[in-house]
Formats: structure tokens, sequence, C-alpha cells
């Protein structure tokens, strides 16, 4: 790594999870549920052309924008690694086991967005 690990701040997380949420909504894609904690943002949704990389890494730019005009963030960096790992779910069983992962990251102090509580972050 070129720079030190980026933890993300417990304030920073909501603006974060909405942002993303939103960017990708606005791109048309169904989203399910986000998660952003310290380290890591999770995220479950259908991606159209099956180039979920290129469509989250737009809204990880779109969030990290959103962060800054707040005086939020103003160290020199991002907010992200490089690169995304995205992984194709298999069946609805994964779908859901999936689903309830991200979910429950709320618990260890993410902030979640979700698609059944009308997009309103936990």
């Amino acid at each position: 790594m070129k720079r030190d690990p980026v933890s993300i701040a417990a304030e920073l997380r909501g603006i974060i999870v909405n942002a993303v949420a939103e960017k990708l909504v606005l791109d048309g894609i169904e989203l399910l549920v986000v998660a952003v904690d310290a380290k890591h943002l999770h995220l479950l949704g259908r991606f159209r052309d099956h180039e979920p990389r290129e469509w989250v890494g737009r809204a990880k730019k779109h969030a990290s924008h959103a962060v800054r005009p707040a005086g939020l963030r103003v160290e020199e960096g991002g907010l992200w690694a490089r690169r995304a790992r995205a992984e194709p779910i298999r069946d609805r069983e994964h779908q859901v086991n999936a689903f309830w992962y991200i979910a429950r990251h709320a618990e260890r102090g993410a902030a979640v967005w979700r698609f059944d509580l009308d997009g309103r972050k936990t």
C-alpha cells in the first residue's frame, strides 16, 4: 500500500451509505441493501450489465464528493481501496443469506441502507 489504511469515522458512515445508495438507484441499479462500517462497503444489487465494479466505483466517487463539502473529511487520499470485489449470487438462498449478512452489520456499528425501509438508513 502506498498510504495508511483508512478508517471511516462513525459520523461519516450515514452520509456515505446514503450517497452510495442514492447514486446506484439513480443509475438504475436494483439495490437491496448497503452497509458501510469503519473499513468496508458491502452491498447487494442487480447490475443490468453485470459490471458491478464500474457502477460501484461511480457510487464510491459520488460518496467521496458528498463528504468533502461538508468539511467532514479533509485529509489527503481517498476513502476507498483500489478495487471492489464482486461475488455473483448463485441462487435465492445465497441472495437471502447475503442480504441478512450485510444488514446485520448494523449490529457492529455500520450504517445500513435497506430497500424495505423505503431506503432509510438504520
